[in-house]
């Protein structure tokens, strides 16, 4: 996709395309198509090129149970999870290597880590929430105590409303969320509306043709709704996105305005 733009497939490639696109903040990671050495020098320059186009810098590292799963396969996991006593000792074992990852970002200047462990598919979480405070969470609150000046927020794909209780009360910074399985709005009138989110934007308005009218409306309500940074937790694969996540993003400038003006005149 980005050869496609005419541009590298390096961070400063993503840091081009996000100029373009006219958004804020780039995220770069140590796995992926993009991926970033897990060397001091490396890291630095790439968020050096971040910043140096005038954007804020996030870093995306992969949380235990994504490094798990992603080792052994989702159905071996939760497997693990049920007859091998071993899996909660690789597990911290793998919170360690995140905190060391997430540690080495800072070093390197981002401006905010978004741990990334995909815990739910959309009829919900993969294990219980018991067995998710057990199992996890007291490793995120390991790794958000370690943070000396980052914010750390949380991805994960999937319905992840039965979670969300922990983790907020973990501290996490904010929160990326698929809007098709965690709906922005249920997620303020839960937790209010100062909750952050990263989300918004649904993957068929970046796969399919899709009316700018309903889209329009779609964002208005979501300005409405509490805090947020409009962003699409799908990855852009096609060319065509690029041209459709412009579209989006100046839908949603007019749309804040709209909404702004109606403030003003009541």
């Amino acid at each position: 996709m980005l050869a496609s733009q005419g541009l590298s497939n390096t961070a400063d490639g993503v840091a081009t395309l996000t100029v373009r696109l006219g958004a804020d903040l780039s995220f770069l990671s140590c796995s992926g198509p993009q991926a970033v050495a897990d060397e001091a020098g490396a890291l630095r320059a790439s968020v050096d090129a971040v910043h140096a186009r005038g954007l804020a810098c996030g870093a995306v590292v992969n949380g235990p149970w994504q490094r798990l799963t992603e080792a052994n396969g989702l159905e071996t996991a939760l497997r693990q999870l049920a007859t091998d006593s071993d899996t909660e000792q690789q597990i911290a074992a793998l919170a360690t290597r995140v905190q060391l990852e997430a540690g080495a970002w800072e070093d390197a200047g981002a401006d905010l880590i978004m741990l990334a462990d995909d815990l739910a598919y959309n009829g919900g979480p993969y294990f219980s929430p018991t067995l998710f405070r057990r199992l996890l969470v007291p490793h995120y609150r390991r790794l958000l105590l370690a943070a000396r000046r980052l914010p750390i927020g949380f991805h994960s794909d999937g319905d992840l409303s039965r979670l969300l209780p922990a983790l907020v009360s973990a501290g996490f910074a904010c929160f990326s969320l698929e809007p098709e399985a965690t709906s922005p709005s249920a997620v303020w009138q839960r937790f209010g509306h100062h909750v952050t989110l990263l989300s918004g934007i649904p993957a068929a308005w970046l796969t399919t043709p899709v009316a700018a009218a309903n889209v329009q409306a779609e964002l208005q309500d979501l300005v409405r709704g509490g805090s947020l940074i409009l962003t699409s937790a799908c990855g852009l694969f096609e060319p065509s996105s690029v041209d459709r996540l412009k579209t989006i993003y100046h839908l949603a400038r007019r749309s804040q305005s709209a909404v702004s003006d109606q403030a003003s005149s009541g």
